[in-house]
């Protein structure tokens, strides 16, 4: 009964008696603040159109019922103290479901209308009763949400509002009150799960936590919410919110761990492959020897290589992740570190974000195990250019045991030394958490040390043969270089107007690279970079970049001019070259040939300015 009648038209009849006047009854029609009574309403609608009115069942609740399909909120007029009423939860849960919404539309607007100004109203006005015994209280009233269609908005599909304890750090996790969907009162402890921060396994790991305490769902039934009020909904939901507090701080604690410093073996193939590391079969049996001092390799130094690269995420493996506790599953911020095997210094590599713990997740294992399987020919044939123990990664292969976005990782350009980390206390593979007091002091060293030059005076200690690795295996140079860095020392110190103490041989560096002579002059420094090869292109190409990387990384330095050292003059098209570089760079350029044969200093270098 009254199914056929037009929306529109009872939409002017609504009008029309808002013009004339009507006498309230306990149940209405809400429209634009107006509470028109459902069955004068529908007389008035049949009087318009000219027709009669069908008297079988006649009554309010066919009345309330086709108005509410129409379009037509619902509300009880007899609640005096404004509180959430069966009719009004009952409108709620029917008009939400409308999903074509026409912002030109008056109906439409009308019911955008009743969501904020009752439905969100009353969830508000729950959220300050709450806000007045010490909680605090985030969110606004936003009854419609942004869609793909081609009205722009649809009706949001319940109200909240976000309560936090007075002292919450992280606000991402709350409690929440609102209307649920199907127009039940709802109040729980929940999570932002929108947020890029919650991965399908931290979702996963809250909503385990949550059940654990039952600190879940409370639902409010629409037939029970007329045994409550405005004051034992607030103390109810309040009880709640106090009685979990303790579970809110420890989920807290769970969803964002510590800080974590973690080392990886020494690589100098910025941890894409292995690189050399001396190893025999005797250490083997010695389980107190480092993995690669056993095998001539460690798993992590795969662990920046793009292969192992899925949907934005890095999978491998860190060593330190094997001490922590088969609970943990996620690193907030960890910080890697490795020791120079010559030096002995700690120095920095970079930091990861949301660091995921795989190992024993059998769906990401399942996911990264083939792209390893895929490649393990190729680790092999890595492992055998550097004399590794590669039988025993075919017999032991390793799996993964964190991923972590790449996009978010932050790895520095140059290893960065951290003084702080340089103590017998750093050496182990442990998962070391890092408290503020270190957390400070890292963070002071990476700045003070991060791309910046500090003059060191004298000359550095060096030898005249060391051993030089790469992905093609070991091999002994003779080291030309420190023979050259020593007579560029000796030639500098005799030059007229040069303190000795202005010199810096192999000694001053940008963050962890050296610089291989420095002038300290006084219209700025002068850098030096000798390459040994024969061919002069050859020293060019290689030279310039480190050049222009210890000369402008760090901006407050004054370079007077760069100079490139090798033993080859310039001539024909290297020296054709050299000026054309010399006009294109800002900075005096020039090129200092040396000759080992000539036995007097001043005249081991020919130089082209």
């Amino acid at each position: 009964m009254f199914d056929d009648l037009d929306p529109k038209e009872i939409e002017t009849a609504i009008n029309l008696l808002i013009e004339e006047g009507f006498t309230e009854t306990p149940y209405s029609v809400w429209y634009e603040g107006n509470l028109v009574p459902p069955k004068t309403i529908i007389r008035k609608t049949y009087k318009l159109i000219g027709e009669t009115i069908p008297r079988h069942n006649f009554n309010t609740n066919e009345a309330q019922r086709v108005l509410l399909k129409k379009g037509f909120p619902i509300v009880d007029t007899e609640e005096k103290d404004g509180f959430f009423t069966k009719k009004d939860l009952d409108s709620f849960k029917s008009l939400i479901r409308r999903t074509e919404y026409d912002k030109l539309n008056s109906i439409d607007k009308n019911i955008g209308y009743y969501l904020n100004q009752v439905s969100w109203e009353k969830t508000k006005k729950w959220a300050k009763e709450l806000e007045n015994k010490g909680w605090v209280v985030k969110g606004r009233k936003n009854w419609n949400i942004q869609t793909n269609n081609k009205t722009g908005q649809d009706y949001k599909q319940y109200t909240w509002y976000r309560v936090y304890p007075i002292d919450f750090k992280q606000n991402l996790l709350y409690y929440t009150i609102g209307i649920h969907t199907d127009g039940q009162l709802l109040y729980k402890l929940d999570i932002h799960r929108d947020d890029p921060y919650f991965t399908t396994l931290l979702k996963s790991v809250f909503d385990n936590l949550r059940d654990e305490v039952g600190a879940g769902w409370q639902l409010i039934p629409i037939d029970e919410i007329k045994n409550y009020s405005w004051e034992r909904l607030v103390q109810e939901s309040h009880n709640f919110f106090q009685k979990h507090l303790a579970d809110y701080y420890k989920i807290e604690k769970e969803l964002w761990k510590t800080k974590r410093l973690m080392r990886l073996t020494w690589n100098e193939n910025d941890w894409h492959f292995p690189s050399f590391h001396k190893w025999s079969k005797e250490n083997q049996l010695k389980k107190n020897k480092l993995y690669e001092s056993r095998y001539g390799f460690a798993p992590e130094e795969w662990l920046f290589n793009p292969r192992y690269r899925l949907n934005g995420f890095q999978y491998g493996y860190i060593r330190g992740i094997d001490k922590m506790k088969v609970d943990e599953y996620l690193i907030d911020e960890l910080f890697l570190y490795t020791i120079d095997p010559i030096s002995k210094c700690r120095y920095i590599i970079g930091k990861l974000k949301q660091v995921e713990i795989i190992e024993g997740y059998d769906e990401e294992l399942d996911c990264a195990a083939p792209v390893f399987e895929l490649h393990k020919e190729k680790m092999i044939n890595e492992l055998k250019a550097v004399e590794a123990d590669w039988s025993h990664f075919r017999r032991n292969p390793f799996l993964p045991n964190v991923k972590f976005k790449w996009s978010e990782a932050e790895l520095y350009q140059t290893l960065l030394e951290v003084d702080v980390l340089n103590s017998d206390r750093y050496t182990r593979f442990m998962p070391y958490i890092i408290e503020n007091e270190l957390d400070e002091l890292i963070q002071k060293d990476l700045e003070v040390k991060k791309l910046k030059l500090k003059f060191i005076k004298g000359e550095a200690k060096s030898v005249d043969q060391y051993s030089k690795t790469n992905s093609g295996g070991k091999s002994d140079v003779t080291r030309n270089h420190s023979a050259i860095s020593r007579d560029l020392g000796k030639y500098l110190k005799k030059v007229k107007g040069i303190n000795k103490d202005n010199i810096s041989i192999e000694l001053t560096k940008v963050g962890s690279s050296t610089i291989d002579v420095l002038l300290l002059e006084k219209e700025g420094y002068s850098l030096f970079e000798i390459k040994t090869n024969g061919n002069t292109l050859m020293n060019i190409r290689l030279a310039l970049g480190q050049l222009f990387e210890y000369a402008f990384l760090d901006n407050e330095v004054k370079i007077k001019k760069l100079i490139i050292v090798g033993p080859a003059e310039l001539t024909g098209i290297s020296l054709k070259y050299f000026k054309t570089i010399q006009k294109i760079i800002k900075k005096p350029l020039e090129y200092w040939a040396y000759t080992f044969e000539d036995v007097k200093i001043e005249s081991k270098f020919t130089i082209t300015k």
